[in-house]
Order: structure tokens, then C-alpha cells, then sequence
């Protein structure tokens, strides 16, 4: 069945259907860096813990996640510091006593400004790929979810014949934006 609408649900901050589609979308970006530290000891010691400092200058944060028998570590910074994460995650892994770490992975995460497009014709972009990324964390899952369900009822409201459908969801979709930006402040 055919209801007229190519709806793609686009994971991540490399999204095709973005870069493709040529969406505008004013955006922060930022690099996360993150390291795996294998110390049985240091994962007990964090154990039900998650840090995150933001005492960090000029600007990011620094985390520490446990996980089983290890942690994870790592700095979020503007894009303008990525050539430094490391050298910056080594001197937050001194301040906070983490020894043993070895590289896991670095990506970018994007943060949609005000402005950002996430309707183009009968396409929909969720979650990273609409730049939905929470500015002090950058965690993103709850923001995707959140961007899917609304999505989903854009689309339902666009098969049902209402006019409103996917401006509806451009028009949730700001309104998300509005509220992450008030979490970068």
C-alpha cells in the first residue's frame, strides 16, 4: 500500500538521509572521546557511580561510567578541541585517580540550533540525525525516543488526512529545541 509518505527513521550523527537530503540545520557540533579502563579494583571503587566534571577549561566535560570490572572514560569538547581530547582525558583521569587506559572510539554528536530542519518534504530525521543531543551530557537516547514518538504521531496524523501531520512535527520538533537549548545555559 502506498499512503504517499517516505518516512526515514535516520540513527546517528552521520546520517545519510540528512547529508543527502540537504537539510539545513544550524548546528554545535561537538567530538566525544571515550576510553575503556580495565582495573577490577578502580570499577569497584566507581561502582553505582557516574561522574561527570565540568570544572573543565575552556570548555567540555569529562566522565567516568562503570561498567563490569571496568570503566569507561572519556571528554566531550567543541569541535575546536578535538585535537586535544586525549591529552585532556589524561590529565581528568590523573585528577580523578584512573591509571590503565586504552583508546575505544571518538564520534561526532551534533546539537540542533534554533532554525534546524527536521521536516523536508515527506522526510522525517529523529534522534542525532535531527541533531536531538542533550548539550551537558551528550546523551542522546532519551531525545531519540522522544523525537521517534513524535514522529510517529505526525505520520499517524498525516494518514488520517489531517492537515496538520508533518508540520505538526516540525512544530514538536522546535519545541524541542527550545528546551535543549535552555540545557545549554
Amino acid at each position: 500500500v502506498n499512503f504517499g509518505i517516505t518516512a526515514f527513521f535516520a540513527i546517528g550523527a552521520y546520517s545519510t538521509v540528512a547529508r543527502l537530503g540537504k537539510f539545513h540545520a544550524p548546528r554545535e557540533v561537538f567530538v566525544a572521546a571515550e576510553w575503556d579502563v580495565v582495573n577490577p579494583a578502580l570499577a569497584q571503587l566507581y561502582q553505582g557511580k557516574a561522574i561527570f566534571d565540568f570544572s573543565t577549561k575552556p570548555m567540555g566535560y569529562y566522565w567516568i561510567f562503570p561498567k563490569a570490572g571496568e570503566l569507561n572514560v572519556g571528554f566531550g569538547a567543541p569541535r575546536a578541541f578535538a585535537t586535544s581530547l586525549k591529552e585532556r582525558v589524561g590529565f581528568y583521569n590523573q585528577k580523578w585517580g584512573v591509571e590503565g587506559w586504552t583508546t575505544k572510539a571518538a564520534h561526532w554528536i551534533p546539537f540542533a540550533l534554533p532554525g534546524s530542519q527536521a521536516v523536508k518534504g515527506n522526510v522525517l530525521l529523529v534522534g542525532d540525525a535531527a541533531g536531538c543531543a542533550d548539550p551537558a551530557t551528550g546523551g542522546g537516547i532519551s531525545w531519540g525516543v522522544r523525537s521517534g514518538s513524535l514522529a510517529d504521531t505526525a505520520i499517524w496524523m498525516y494518514l488520517s488526512g489531517s492537515g496538520l501531520g508533518l508540520a505538526y512535527y516540525q512544530y514538536a520538533y522546535e519545541l524541542m529545541l527550545a528546551e535543549l537549548q535552555a540545557g545549554v545555559a
